[in-house]
């Protein structure tokens, strides 16, 4: 009998079962994955909030001017008006003339920006169009944020001297 030294491939049998493990691992991966991507998306979303407002109030005390955090969809103008949307990002700028609007000539010191936001991030009123920190290092409102994503809520609550507490607060909202 004559063989042929030079020939080699994989069998059937090698690729079917290299396909099934495949499919095995890609069935029980990717819902695992979109999980750890909406703990990674929740994580972000608080600490970004946290770091601005405890970015605004350290600049506020350092440049003894008032420091302003406000929704912002474009990282430059400020949004306005009932219930403006947080879910698309937040700016931290000066606002050495008080007119809580960024001007050119006030720099912005922190923009926060999310695409394709797949939660909600609902401030209480008085947070609503945003926080102004006076040259001290003050907020002058205080309140809080309700963050929720399909599976969780939290809230950050912004206290009377600027200070930002954390808390779970649920297992998640319809949004």
């Amino acid at each position: 009998m004559k063989t042929l030294n030079g020939i080699r491939g994989i069998t059937l049998v090698e690729l079917m079962t290299t396909l099934s493990v495949a499919a095995l691992t890609l069935t029980i991966g990717v819902p695992s994955f979109m999980g750890v991507r909406e703990r990674m998306q929740r994580s972000q979303v608080m600490m970004e909030l946290n770091s601005a407002f405890t970015q605004a109030r350290s600049e506020a005390a350092r440049r003894g001017v008032p420091i302003r955090v406000c929704a912002s969809a474009d990282s430059k103008n400020c949004l306005v008006g009932d219930n403006p949307d947080w879910t698309s990002g937040w700016i931290v700028f000066a606002d050495t003339d008080n007119d809580l609007a960024v001007d050119s000539a006030e720099p912005i010191v922190y923009a926060a920006r999310f695409e394709n936001a797949r939660f909600s991030l609902t401030p209480a009123a008085s947070l609503a169009d945003g926080v102004s920190f006076n040259s001290s290092g003050f907020p002058s409102q205080r309140g809080s944020f309700e963050y929720c994503d399909s599976s969780e809520s939290r809230t950050l609550t912004l206290g009377f001297v600027g200070r930002v507490d954390l808390t779970a607060s649920g297992t998640g909202c319809s949004s």
